[in-house]
């Protein structure tokens, strides 16, 4: 069976009304009930936007880490393009940490000494 890879959610609610909080409330509930695995759920708060998302200028940011079995998220996309106060989301795969060490580069001998041009 195949490990589940983790993959970083990062939501843009509207921040007028109530929009925030059920918005959440209802990511959540898709991600479960995809069954995936919320390994971490993060606010971020209130934030000015880059631009002008549906004549917004500021928006509350969220962070989900979940896992899942597979990377097929097109019911996901799909659920979440229908949540109304959503501005925007973007779904990312994070990466295994590498268990190699990081190799140090070769300095040349030439690069060592500081002598006179």
């Amino acid at each position: 069976m195949e490990k589940p890879r983790e993959y970083e959610l990062t939501c843009v609610f509207n921040v007028k009304e109530d929009h925030y909080p059920t918005g959440l409330e209802a990511v959540k509930k898709i991600l479960t009930g995809f069954n995936y695995q919320i390994v971490k759920d993060e606010d971020r708060g209130n934030r000015e936007l880059a631009y002008l998302i549906n004549d917004e200028d500021r928006g509350h940011y969220h962070l989900f880490t979940f896992s899942a079995q597979n990377d097929g998220f097109t019911k996901l996309d799909e659920q979440l393009k229908l949540q109304a106060g959503l501005l925007r989301y973007l779904i990312i795969k994070l990466e295994a940490p590498s268990k190699k060490k990081p190799r140090k580069p070769k300095v040349k001998a030439e690069e060592k000494t500081t002598g006179e041009v």
